[in-house]
């Protein structure tokens, strides 16, 4: 499959460095665990195909991959299908929060296979920063795994800074212990996530 997707020009290969810092490239990656992923990205049909291997180490039940590494791939491949689409209506930096993933579960996952996961933006392109993409994992006979709904809300980033609003607290100068810097209160600060173009 990864030979005729590279052969279409429809499709354009993702290389990791378009992707945002994800588990199945990070603490997930490895010869146990997914040994292997490729994506392919169909600008048009704002399609994205992921080609992997999900090994042993990934294992709940024996030779059976566990719930969770499944849900966190296809949160992510969601994820960045959510982000590439959001990037072709407006290149820019952006701030991407999950707010609801539903997963279904056709049938387990064997470890030591490979799988295809598709991914597309359900609907048209979000214009109020919401977008909503399914996804399915399937084996290589086509047979459905796993399939999830995932809805995102983007926000674009002002200067490459993921600050929410109310969240940064600016000292005056002179102010107690400040130095004149403008300080960010930590404690308020909500984790996030930030991608870069």
């Amino acid at each position: 499959m990864t030979k005729t997707l590279d052969a279409d020009p429809a499709w354009v290969y993702l290389t990791s460095g378009t992707d945002p810092p994800v588990f199945a490239r990070g603490f997930m990656a490895g010869a146990r665990a997914i040994a292997y992923q490729v994506v392919f990205r169909n600008h048009a049909d704002q399609v994205e195909v992921s080609i992997l291997y999900i090994g042993q180490g990934l294992s709940g039940f024996p030779n059976t991959t566990h719930g969770g590494a499944i849900a966190t791939v296809m949160d992510e491949v969601c994820r960045r299908t959510a982000i590439n689409s959001a990037r072709s209506i407006k290149p820019a930096e952006f701030k991407c929060e999950l707010e609801a993933l539903d997963m279904t579960y056709k049938a387990p996952a064997n470890t030591g296979q490979f799988y295809t996961l598709v991914s597309n933006v359900d609907g048209d392109a979000s214009t109020d920063g919401l977008y909503t993409i399914r996804a399915t994992l399937k084996t290589r006979r086509g047979k459905p795994c796993a399939e999830a709904t995932a809805r995102y809300r983007m926000t674009e980033l002002e200067n490459g800074r993921s600050i929410a609003k109310g969240d940064v607290k600016t000292l005056e100068k002179g102010g107690e212990g400040d130095e004149g810097n403008n300080m960010i209160d930590a404690s308020r600060c909500q984790k996030e996530t930030v991608y870069k173009s």
